[in-house]
């Protein structure tokens, strides 16, 4: 019978080292791809050296191994803890696969080491001290680990399946206590059949998520365009509409009241902007309703969603009922009712119909008229805990303050930003503090820098002082953050505007939108955040903590001390992307199997953006974009090609779009930065319009034929009505107007009905270059046409989205 012994003692430091191997420039480990094919993959695993922290613990003495980007491994609670390197990749539907590792430097025996024990995880709602748990038999006898390399079949995300592949470079011999570790090894896989995928499941937005898996390389290019025959979003009112779609980039599943006309100016924007958008009202269908919908859209539309956005509060639009808690994750994952890992990105606009004006008006500031005050964006906000295992202790129980200081690191050591830190803490002792010994940490030195007074009046500051982006990792509830203390009644205190921040509520229960929750209270409001990360029930430490790395790491192309073996995690900027990018780093960074219950499947249920699953994670002032565009598309055409730089080169992965009454087309840039749309030989159409957007920059949007004719013959009158700015709008709005003769010239607003709203110039304009200004602060939120009349009667239409 196996005994645990639980000692309530407290840690205490004696010595900590680090063992440099010279291997590696870098300051953790690193994996290289060295081969990979459709069967099989060799890879690389480069380890600079590892810590070596000791710590006593009731008369022994142990070692906290730890190496940075390696996670623990162990058999039990516990029992010995040893940093491992595990990564993900993509496998056969029917796997045999065999592991063989070889050496590539001698490895490196150490005497005398008792690999400290692998402690319980506790639950993020608990304030309780966890004991230190320790199993003698693990100590008694034998080496470990058993086996040097492990295989599990993860699961399938997206027409893929995942492997977890776990290598441990460490060895421990329990009856001599030498530790052996391997500096550099060969991991060669042979996964016994060939990787394959259904194209038709392939995704343009999939491609970086894909980069998670090391052998990512053989799943090919999925097509990079997709063609419309009108550039009129789908809407559907009922089910028998709904089942008629066949496609869509982005499909929005609605409460009813949304559907009509609400949400107009958001899905035309999205449209314009180049994702595929249909709408559906669900707000009278049930959980398997909507589950069965989304099933047959993934097995059967010729574009599966890439993208599914909910609307509504839970009374408005109903969540799935998970194991445990109400969440919009299972509704995404298509691959049998035991799947947990989602096949398509997704978040909710957690809002009743009365606020849903102020989100929508948020997020389409965020992305076609992005703030460019530089101290916004110079800003981050961390609010965090130190939870000591004691209120005497002077080490930590949790990693909530390390969590938060990776993130301030990453950003104003790589990035350059101020990070303001709202802490508190539990203990009554004297600094130095320490962080946890066991990985992610490693018993480092807390900053003696930081002062302990967080409080909401302090997060309140900050945010109305304008940050664009705020951190949270401790405790939480439905009605707020543990500590500092802040909560929904805090959230009248906020005065920021305009000056909306992404939120990343780390912690439990402020995400749980069947209830009136903190997550959604920040979201909905006027200011407050332009969307939120938040979990739906009580979530755990050390998965979280992951969840943030994996998010960081994703929509940042630099993070510190990266935390997994990932060869390129980076450029999911789109908020969707990163969640799941953000759940596989979880998953993947889990300890194998040393607890009774992995948590990563109900992570996988918990977290929720609340927000645009397509928004751009800015993280910058945005930059200007320069695009190649053609300016004539003749009568016959059957392509346009677009190339899109910055000041740093070609642009890859910019999303780019063409648009006409009868004609539709998106496409994203390869690495050349260039992409041809193609389509059906054209008519004589003027005014196609076009947009380019990317990450951190402004969109870019102009006019093909222009003119009002496809072929001007030559010297005749010609005009040129370029496309109002910004757009959208919430003040005065530039129309540049060129003319080559002058004459009669009116310009005329319409609300969507038909009506004329307001006259910008009627009457004689000279020839040149004319810039029209129109105030839109006197009229309601919404959809405008600009109708222009030149002096040859030739007409040009633009739209213009008011915003208040």
């Amino acid at each position: 019978m196996k005994t645990i012994v639980v000692l309530f003692v407290l840690f205490s430091m004696v010595t900590a080292e680090w063992i440099d191997f010279g291997t590696s420039d870098l300051d953790h480990a690193s994996l290289e791809v060295v081969e990979c094919t459709a069967s099989g993959f060799v890879v690389d695993i480069i380890l600079p050296g590892f810590g070596n922290n000791s710590f006593s613990e009731n008369g022994m003495i142990f070692n906290a191994i730890s190496v940075a980007s390696l996670t623990p491994y162990a058999d039990a609670e516990g029992a010995p803890m040893l940093p491992k390197a595990s990564f993900m990749a993509a496998i056969p539907n029917n796997p045999n696969v065999s592991i063989s590792v070889e050496a590539l430097e001698t490895p490196v025996i150490i005497g005398n080491i008792i690999p400290s024990p692998m402690q319980p995880i506790p639950i993020e709602s608990s304030y309780d001290p966890v004991p230190f748990t320790y199993l003698p038999e693990a100590y008694s006898h034998g080496s470990y680990p058993a086996s040097e390399a492990v295989f599990e079949n993860s699961g399938t995300i997206r027409g893929v399946n995942i492997g977890r592949f776990t290598v441990i470079p460490f060895h421990w011999d329990a009856e001599t206590g030498d530790l052996t570790v391997t500096p550099k090894l060969r991991v060669t896989v042979d996964l016994g059949g060939s990787v394959s995928i259904d194209p038709r499941l392939q995704s343009r937005f999939f491609s970086n998520t894909y980069r998670t898996l090391i052998n990512s390389e053989i799943l090919g290019e999925p097509e990079r365009t997709v063609n419309a025959e009108s550039s009129e979003p789908v809407r559907a009112s009922n089910i028998r509409q709904a089942r008629d779609i066949t496609a869509a980039d982005l499909l929005i599943i609605a409460g009813d009241d949304f559907v009509d006309t609400m949400m107009d100016t958001f899905i035309e924007a999205k449209m314009d902007q180049g994702y595929l958008t249909a709408i559906v009202a669900a707000g009278s269908w049930t959980q398997t309703e909507i589950k069965d919908y989304i099933q047959d859209a993934y097995d059967n539309w010729v574009i599966p969603p890439s993208f599914i956005l909910f609307v509504g509060d839970q009374d408005d639009l109903t969540s799935f009922s998970a194991p445990g808690m109400y969440s919009d994750n299972r509704f995404v994952c298509m691959d049998g009712s035991s799947d947990y890992q989602a096949d398509i990105f997704h978040s909710r606009f957690v809002t009743p119909t009365s606020h849903y004006p102020i989100v929508e008006e948020k997020i389409l500031k965020w992305q076609f008229d992005p703030l460019m005050d530089v101290d916004f964006w110079g800003n981050v906000l961390c609010a965090g805990y130190f939870q000591a295992t004691s209120g005497s202790s002077t080490v930590a129980e949790r990693w909530f303050c390390f969590t938060c200081e990776t993130v301030r690191d990453t950003y104003m050591n790589i990035y350059g930003k101020t990070v303001q830190r709202e802490y508190t803490k539990n203990t009554t002792a004297s600094p130095p503090y320490y962080y946890r010994n066991d990985l992610p940490s490693a018993g480092q030195e807390i900053p003696g820098d930081i002062v302990w007074d967080g409080d909401a009046a302090g997060i309140l500051a900050s945010v109305n002082d304008g940050v664009f982006l705020v951190q949270h990792r401790d405790h939480g509830s439905v009605s707020g953050w543990g500590d500092p203390a802040f909560y929904i009644s805090d959230l009248a205190g906020l005065t920021n505007g305009e000056e909306t921040p992404m939120v990343m509520s780390v912690n439990c229960l402020t995400g749980k939108f069947s209830l009136d929750c903190f997550a959604e209270n920040l979201f909905r409001m006027e200011g407050g955040a332009v969307g939120v990360l938040a979990a739906t029930e009580v979530s755990y430490s050390y998965w979280n903590d992951y969840i943030c790395y994996g998010l960081y790491k994703s929509f940042n192309d630099e993070y510190t001390s990266p935390p997994a073996l990932y060869t390129d995690p980076t450029g999911n900027y789109l908020t969707g992307q990163a969640l799941m990018c953000a759940k596989i780093e979880m998953e993947t960074s889990a300890p194998f199997c040393p607890y009774p219950t992995n948590r990563a499947e109900t992570e996988w249920d918990l977290f929720h953006w609340f927000g645009d699953p397509t928004m751009d994670m800015r993280t910058d002032v945005p930059h200007s974009i320069d695009v190649a565009a053609p300016s004539n598309l003749p009568v016959g055409s059957t392509q346009a090609v677009f190339s899109v730089s910055d000041a740093e080169g070609s642009v890859e992965n910019a999303l780019v779009c063409i648009s006409h009454d009868s004609l539709w087309v998106s496409g994203v840039t390869d690495t050349t930065g260039s992409v041809t749309l193609t389509f059906d030989p054209i008519g004589g159409l003027s005014d196609i319009c076009w947009m380019v957007t990317t990450h951190n920059a402004l969109p870019e949007e102009g006019v093909i034929n222009g003119m009002g004719i496809g072929d001007n013959p030559e010297g005749t009158l010609t005009s040129l009505v370029g496309l109002p700015h910004p757009n959208p709008a919430s003040g005065n709005v530039t129309f540049p107007v060129t003319l080559s003769g002058g004459g009669q010239f009116e310009m005329t607003i319409y609300d969507t009905a038909g009506r004329a709203v307001d006259i910008i110039h009627s009457g004689e304009l000279e020839a040149g270059s004319h810039f029209l200004i129109w105030n839109t602060q006197e009229v309601p939120q919404g959809i405008y046409l600009i109708r222009s009349v030149d002096p040859t009667g030739s007409i040009t239409t633009n739209r213009l989205v008011v915003c208040k």
